[in-house]
């Protein structure tokens, strides 16, 4: 255990209710009366929900260890996804259960970020714009947008000059089409 004035800033990891969280929001109160503490807003790094929480300052708190490396992706079968380090060629497998959010983003022979906590793969951070192969298109007639299926199996609104095999680049997080790459 850590004195709590020893790792509680923005952005540090540690342990609460035996979970890692990420500190977000950091402020430190003293009030007229009493002892003084900190409030903070955290991030559960294996949910990702954000709480509130009030930590005095002589609480003990464990520093989470939290570490990422750059992983290859190399196939999925099953409900499993195959990744390589591309530092020492170690293979991992990410169940289904934290790449759920991410599939529509993840390719073959794309590098990724993944997150470990005590040496188990939590999370994987993904870029925010991707480069993804149009598979398929529907026609809508007299609109302006048609709607793309990508190789990833993502439906996607796209402008009418993209033709099938084109690569276009995608915001992630907005999950919108923003151009044709060559």
């Amino acid at each position: 255990m850590v004195n709590i004035k020893n790792i509680f800033f923005l952005g540090s990891n540690i342990v609460y209710l035996n979970e890692p969280y990420k500190i977000e929001f950091l402020s430190f109160i003293k009030p007229g009366k009493g002892n003084s503490f900190i409030r903070t807003k955290i991030r559960n790094l294996i949910s990702n929900r954000l709480i509130k929480k009030n930590f005095k300052l002589f609480n003990n708190i464990k520093k989470a260890n939290i570490f990422i490396d750059k992983y290859n992706f190399i196939y999925k079968f099953k409900n499993n996804w195959y990744f390589i380090n591309i530092n020492n060629y170690k293979q991992i497998i990410l169940d289904e259960k934290i790449i759920l959010k991410y599939k529509y983003w993840i390719y073959i022979n794309n590098i990724y970020n993944i997150i470990f906590w005590n040496n188990l793969p939590i999370d994987i951070n993904i870029p925010k714009y991707v480069n993804i192969k149009v598979n398929y298109i529907l026609n809508k007639k007299n609109k302006k947008n048609n709607i793309a299926i990508l190789n990833t199996g993502l439906k996607l609104k796209i402008p009418q000059f993209i033709n099938c095999g084109d690569l276009i680049k995608i915001n992630t997080k907005l999950k919108c089409y923003i151009s044709r790459n060559k």
